[in-house]
């Protein structure tokens, strides 16, 4: 399985999944093909859920920095990285956060929902929409220019 990704078009929010495994190839081609689907997109909130994550052996500093040095620039959007509870996972996310702020909004790491809702400034009434929008999620459809 590969990643998936969805948009809940009334609130610029772009959920991620990722797949069990994830290699450097994979993470970098991910990158690529996000930039071109979002391309001259200029506003979003986007989670990169990561918690489903098995196996990261595959996956290498070096890799990641260089998937997080392939976005564009997109100051007006914010990267939420939710993560496992383990040192590996928070790590190589980390790696990704500090070279993709240069191009992100904001980029963070949690291993909490809500709180990751919270710093992408919705309202709890919002929250509940897309807790229950990530329960169960629509196909994608391509946000505003």
């Amino acid at each position: 399985m590969g990643f998936s990704r969805f948009y809940l078009k009334e609130l610029d929010f772009i959920l991620t999944r990722h797949p069990r495994e994830l290699d450097d190839e994979s993470l970098i081609r991910y990158t690529i093909d996000f930039n071109k689907e979002f391309e001259g997109s200029v506003r979003f909130r986007e989670i990169s859920d990561c918690r489903g994550l098995q196996g990261i052996d595959n996956l290498t500093v070096e890799g990641t920095t260089r998937a997080a040095e392939l976005e564009i620039d997109r100051p007006n959007c914010r990267l939420a990285i939710l993560v496992k509870d383990t040192k590996e996972h928070y790590g190589m996310a980390r790696a990704y956060q500090m070279f993709a702020s240069d191009k992100r909004g904001a980029v963070e790491v949690f291993t909490d929902l809500t709180k990751a809702l919270i710093w992408l400034n919705y309202s709890d009434a919002e929250i509940e929409i897309i807790e229950d929008f990530m329960e169960n999620p629509v196909n994608p459809a391509k946000p505003a220019q």
